[in-house]
């Protein structure tokens, strides 16, 4: 992957989650590219910075998914996951590449009030 301009404007947390998916994903010998990784700012909230993306499965881009430096946003359905102290960016890049070595892609966390009324 090369390095962008908007690559060098990442915060600490969505670096921090995009050096720990590229670590996992050459440590499982696969190609980061295969996933194609971008780098990003929000279409709705300017004030997120530069996020890093990526797709859980290859040529599927309803599994992509991008870190900003306060949660990690999904395509569709409009939940997060929220980094936090107790949830680390690390954490969450743990999560990815696990999707993405099982092939099973996270989907957008349901709400628990949304839940109920379904």
């Amino acid at each position: 992957m090369t390095d962008t301009d908007l690559r060098k404007k990442l915060g600490p947390n969505a670096s921090s989650f995009e050096r720990h998916l590229s670590i996992g994903i050459d440590a499982a010998g696969l190609d980061i590219n295969d996933f194609s990784p971008c780098y990003m700012a929000h279409s709705e909230d300017k004030n997120k910075g530069i996020g890093f993306g990526i797709m859980q499965v290859k040529k599927d881009s309803s599994s992509f998914v991008c870190c900003f430096e306060d949660s990690l946003t999904f395509p569709e359905g409009g939940s997060v996951l929220v980094i936090d102290n107790e949830q680390p960016s690390s954490a969450i890049a743990v999560l990815v590449l696990v999707s993405i070595l099982s092939g099973r892609p996270m989907v957008s966390p349901q709400c628990p009030c949304c839940e109920e009324e379904n």
